[in-house]
């Protein structure tokens, strides 16, 4: 028999025969914190995504239709022709 059997102490780590003893960093507290800060940095990620979609969605649907007949192009205070320009086609021009 060992010495660590004999004394009672166990020695550190797994134990001779332990199956599920450690054999690998995965689950170790730098690698926990380090997949913490992964998880953190994909949901500001994605958070921006959406962002970036919305902003998108916004600048290419055309304005708010008002219920003015002015707004529609239905007074003719010079508003005939009238229709929306998209803000990149109008730099362009």
């Amino acid at each position: 028999m060992t010495a660590a059997i004999v004394s009672g102490k166990r020695k550190r780590g797994g134990q001779p025969g332990n199956t599920n003893a450690w054999k690998h960093g995965r689950r170790s507290r730098a690698a926990l914190a380090e997949q913490a800060a992964f998880r953190r940095h994909l949901r500001q990620m994605w958070a921006h995504i959406r962002l970036a979609r919305a902003v998108m969605a916004a600048i290419d649907r055309p304005p708010p239709q008002s219920s003015s007949p002015a707004a529609r192009g239905r007074c003719s205070e010079g508003t005939e022709g009238a229709s929306y320009v998209h803000p990149q086609s109008a730099s362009l021009s």
